[in-house]
């Protein structure tokens, strides 16, 4: 479901980009950078999800769901409407996900978790500010997906993980 006073965004229906600019360590502009991605699965996809790479102080994860029609997400016979996936699960184990879509569209973005806090600092799962981000690179069927949560000087290695299409 869209978010209350996001609705002039279409969450959901399209990718959306960060606006704000990002650059490398030599200060060159990342063009790009997705900040809300929307994959187009059909009614029914199996994909697979690898965490390659963390560097983070925080929890790193993923953030899926349909947020536009309804759907759920399927994992070793348990069923969600949508799923928090962070790297604890293991780098390089793959997480297979049934995905059953009434509009085809399944949302995802990066997120992290700072875990419970501090009375300074408060815990809990943080995403789509404006740092976050993900550059996106295509090598067949695998889109491997490199991110940001801190900071707009950047290489894109907080979290790096891959989605493919298992047929």
């Amino acid at each position: 479901m869209a978010r209350k006073g996001y609705k002039h965004l279409n969450l959901g229906t399209k990718r959306l980009y960060n606006p704000n600019e990002f650059v490398d360590n030599n200060n060159v502009k990342w063009e790009n950078v997705i900040l809300w991605e929307v994959l187009e699965i059909g009614e029914h996809q199996k994909i697979k999800l690898t965490f390659v790479s963390t560097n983070s102080k925080n929890l790193q994860g993923i953030r899926f769901a349909f947020d536009t029609g309804g759907g759920y997400m399927e994992i070793e016979g348990k069923k969600y409407p949508q799923l928090y996936i962070f790297e604890d699960v293991g780098l390089g184990k793959p997480v297979y996900i049934d995905c059953y879509s009434k509009t085809g569209l399944l949302s995802m973005y990066n997120i992290f978790d700072r875990g419970p806090g501090t009375d300074a600092i408060p815990g809990g799962i943080r995403s789509q500010t404006g740092c976050f981000g993900m550059i996106l690179k295509k090598y067949n069927n695998i889109l491997e997906y490199h991110c940001n949560c801190t900071g707009l000087k950047t290489d894109f290695n907080e979290l790096i993980f891959t989605i493919e299409f298992v047929e």
